[in-house]
């Protein structure tokens, strides 16, 4: 069956990359394919990395869809940060309904990342369409939310903005389909982002080094119980008091 093709490639993808201190983790395939979708993660040793059990039951009940994950991973010395990782569905650059299908993932983002205040954020993937398709995601870069869409504005580290990222086999032109879209707290501890399109065929990588310098405002604390079951060891003793208020004001 190709579910047991993909868990046997799995494993054996994480025997590897484990031989290279990498931990990975990975979704489970879009059902409605044969072997496609699927996303995933990976930290390199001494960072770690957690599959992270969302708060809201919409963003749950999207995990089985193999297009989006929650992670929480090692940034720096000093911290760590959630990643809600995207793939959003083939067509959606032309197609509203496909559009519709990614935007409902970044619904339940944003109503998500509501729960975390004060926590670095980031969501990165490949949407599949421009961001401007995605009204949930234009809410999420409004004032009001105050999240940066780095490759809009990549300039700033001396970059191109609105860069290309994707080139489909056979074709010359390089549309933007891949994405960094971070919140406040996150783009205060980017030293630098840009764009390499040397390293695979068909999309581009998007790199951020961290100024893990930066006050990332996280004090040493214990997680009251309801919310160190989600995070587990990776923030147990990392998010700030304003965050255990907030998780025992939700109980």
């Amino acid at each position: 069956a190709a579910s047991d093709v993909y868990k046997r490639q799995v494993q054996q993808c994480k025997s590897e990359w484990a031989g290279y201190g990498i931990e990975a983790l990975f979704s489970p395939l879009d059902p409605e394919q044969t072997l496609g979708g699927g996303v995933g993660a990976y930290a390199r040793q001494p960072n770690r990395i957690v599959e992270l059990k969302p708060k809201t039951a919409k963003l749950r009940s999207l995990l089985a869809s193999g297009r989006v994950g929650m992670y929480g991973v090692d940034i720096g010395h000093t911290g760590q940060a959630i990643f809600f990782v995207v793939y959003g569905w083939t067509g959606g650059e032309t197609n509203t309904k496909v559009a519709a299908r990614t935007g409902d993932i970044c619904s339940a983002i944003l109503a998500e990342q509501l729960l975390y205040p004060g926590v670095p954020m980031c969501i990165a993937g490949d949407i599949n369409c421009l961001p401007s398709s995605l009204p949930h995601l234009c809410q999420l870069l409004s004032p009001q939310c105050g999240w940066t869409d780095l490759g809009a504005i990549a300039s700033f580290w001396g970059g191109t903005d609105h860069q290309g990222t994707c080139r489909a086999p056979n074709s010359d032109t390089y549309n933007r389909r891949d994405v960094m879209i971070v919140n406040a707290t996150f783009f205060g501890l980017v030293h630098s982002f840009y764009l390499e399109h040397d390293l695979f065929d068909v999309h581009a990588t998007l790199t951020i080094e961290f100024n893990t310098q930066s006050d990332m405002g996280i004090k040493q604390n214990k997680m009251p119980k309801s919310m160190a079951s989600q995070l587990e060891e990776l923030f147990e003793e990392s998010l700030g008091e304003e965050v255990n208020q907030n998780s025992r004001d939700l109980k």
